[in-house]
């Protein structure tokens, strides 16, 4: 089951962000949390699965494109882990 991110109030106001501030929040996905960050120098979205060992690392240039490739991320994964025999880490967050 998704759960869409609805963004929460910040002390930070648009226009005011300094380069190296960043903005954080999660998204849940199959059992999976996926970290939300904003990079202010690259003007970017990005974000990885939480609570495992493995590296899973997911962009998006806007919040619906970075949802997207959160709950692709995590497919593409349990995918591989399939293919490989392995059990994927289950996040323990």
């Amino acid at each position: 089951m998704c759960r869409k991110w609805v963004p929460q109030v910040s002390t930070l106001r648009p226009g005011r962000f300094s380069k190296g501030d960043s903005v954080s929040q999660t998204l849940q996905y199959k059992g999976y949390d996926g970290s939300v960050e904003f990079s202010t120098e690259d003007r970017v979205l990005h974000g990885s699965l939480l609570g495992i060992r493995d590296a899973i690392v997911y962009e998006g240039a806007d919040v619906d494109g970075l949802e997207s490739n959160f709950r692709a991320a995590v497919d593409e994964y349990l995918a591989f882990c399939a293919d490989e025999g392995k059990m994927p880490d289950r996040s323990v967050i």
